[in-house]
């Protein structure tokens, strides 16, 4: 992860659909794609990828709609 640019902030264990939730923190996301892809060449990994935006940039985001 760290070869991507990325690193891992958070790391979860959850109840309901997932047993862990890990949060990263990556250039973009095509590195983060690269990075999912290379964890689940072994099949134990099913990720699910959501981008969060924090509040200033979800307001500059929103602000933009016309």
């Amino acid at each position: 992860m760290a070869a991507l640019g990325g690193k891992s902030i958070a790391f979860y264990a959850v109840m309901g659909g997932y047993d862990f939730v890990q949060v990263f923190e990556m250039p973009g996301n095509e590195e983060m794609m690269r990075y999912v892809l290379t964890a689940r060449r072994d099949g134990h990994v099913d990720p699910l990828i959501l981008p969060a935006f924090d509040a200033d940039t979800y307001t500059q985001i929103v602000s933009k709609i016309q």
